[in-house]
């Protein structure tokens, strides 16, 4: 399973991202693009459990979600409904809200409709490189 890790620069308190994630999205026209429709979302733990890593306090929530991709063109839509889901890890370090979605090329697309972000910079990939010699042994 691909996952891909995110930062959000326009929201810091955990509950609020919460509550905004589990705002159903409003249905997509069905047109001349992609449509995402149908939208179901849950969330896992009641409260926002703590772990710590490295000395840091996390809080986090398990949102799951899932909806209807509906593809444009003339067969009947049942030919052209995909149905999707996934899941988003939504976490604060204290200093920032991070997100880990099971999605890799369209995480940030999806994340800025379920926060319903249209501005620029709201979303941040979060990623690491690897030395291209990381897993050279001698």
């Amino acid at each position: 399973m691909v996952t891909t890790r995110w930062s959000d620069s326009e929201n810091s308190i955990l509950d609020n991202v919460i509550e905004r994630l589990l705002q159903i999205p409003e249905d997509d026209e069905i047109g001349e693009s992609i449509a995402y429709a149908d939208w179901k979302i849950n969330k896992k733990f009641d409260g926002n459990p703590k772990i710590t890593l490295n000395n840091r306090e996390i809080s986090y929530n398990l949102i799951k979600y899932s909806y209807n991709q509906i593809s444009s063109g003339n067969q009947p839509i049942e030919d052209r409904t995909i149905p999707k889901n996934g899941f988003i890890v939504v976490y604060s370090n204290g200093v920032g809200i991070g997100y880990i979605i099971s999605r890799n090329s369209d995480g940030m697309k999806l994340l800025r409709k379920m926060l319903k972000y249209s501005g620029r910079n709201e979303i941040s990939k979060n990623s690491f490189d690897i030395k291209s010699d990381f897993c050279m042994v001698d």
